[in-house]
């Protein structure tokens, strides 16, 4: 993944999980965290996140009744990093200097 594909997939993480905009090295651990929180505390909002984020329901339910603890988190985690990185593919592609 280039750099800049780097930066705005891990700026649409942060603004989906309300995270601190972070290194995108460091992403996918913070967000496994994030996750596996709003399962715990809030899972009626991580839903909502998941549908806003059109994330794949068949791999998500998958996931949902295959794990559980941290390898659950960090697997959804993996997905939607996955997702957020093609939107930021299309972003990226179909941005035009100067529109914004």
């Amino acid at each position: 993944m280039n750099e800049e594909l780097q930066k705005v997939t891990a700026e649409l993480v942060a603004k989906d999980f309300n995270l601190e905009t972070m290194d995108p090295v460091d992403l996918k651990s913070h967000l496994a965290k994030r996750i596996g929180d709003l399962l715990q505390n809030n899972p009626i909002l991580l839903k909502s996140i998941f549908y806003r984020i059109d994330l794949n329901e068949s791999k998500l339910g998958m996931a949902l009744v295959s794990m559980e603890g941290d390898s659950l988190h960090e697997e959804l985690a993996q997905q939607v990093i996955e997702r957020m990185k093609q939107k930021a593919e299309t972003r990226l592609r179909f941005s035009r200097p100067g529109l914004d």
